[in-house]
């Protein structure tokens, strides 16, 4: 309680001697930073458009590096599509179907194989006078195969036919659509280019005339 009483009266005493040194323990405010007006600095815009023209030339030259990768890419795809659908056109077709012939013919030629087997099965069980009943199974199982293969050789004829009318015209029609789809993107790709490179030339024009302006301005000012 004393302590606190004499600080109270230490306080008192130096403010009536000393009636300043409150304004003093004020914190004071920084004062203000003064902002250039470029609009009032002809010299401080300049050197800003300057600046600004600086930068566009490096964007400009990114532009450019980005669209050369972007047109090597968008080229090779396209050139991979005109040589799949020229190497389709001049062996992909023949190919294929001789490749559904020759699939065609191993189902004939299985299917000849198990009627002469079993024409010579049935010659030898007729020349040895085998009739019993395992000679009937062996028959049996043998032209429930041969069933199966003529089914098969009747599905797979079918499928030929199927493959060379519709399957062999729906891929060369894949390859054909993945050709243009290619040069359709190569058209575009030329396209949004151009107008990128135009509207940074205009940009970079813009600049480099605003500055002559500037400059001129500062120059006859100066005289």
């Amino acid at each position: 309680m004393r302590t606190a009483l004499l600080s109270i009266l230490i306080l008192g005493l130096g403010l009536a001697l000393f009636p300043d040194f409150s304004d003093s323990m004020v914190a004071q405010e920084p004062a203000p930073v003064e902002e250039v007006d470029v609009d009032s600095d002809p010299a401080a815009e300049l050197a800003l458009l300057k600046r600004d023209l600086a930068v566009a030339k490096l964007r400009m030259e990114h532009l450019l590096s980005e669209q050369e990768l972007n047109r090597l890419e968008t080229e090779m795809e396209h050139a991979e599509a005109v040589a799949n659908l020229q190497q389709f056109n001049v062996y992909g077709r023949a190919a294929a179907m001789e490749q559904a012939a020759l699939d065609l013919l191993y189902s004939k030629d299985e299917l000849a194989d198990s009627e002469e087997e079993l024409r010579q099965l049935s010659m030898m069980y007729e020349a040895n006078n085998l009739a019993d009943a395992t000679a009937q199974i062996v028959m049996d199982r043998a032209n429930r195969g041969i069933e199966r293969q003529r089914k098969a050789l009747e599905i797979a004829t079918k499928e030929n036919a199927n493959w060379i009318e519709f399957g062999l015209p729906r891929k060369f029609s894949e390859i054909k659509n993945a050709e243009i789809l290619a040069a359709a993107q190569m058209n575009l790709m030329f396209l949004t280019q151009t107008l990128a490179l135009k509207e940074m030339e205009i940009e970079i024009n813009d600049l480099e005339k605003q500055i002559k302006e500037l400059a001129t301005e500062l120059q006859e000012s100066s005289d």
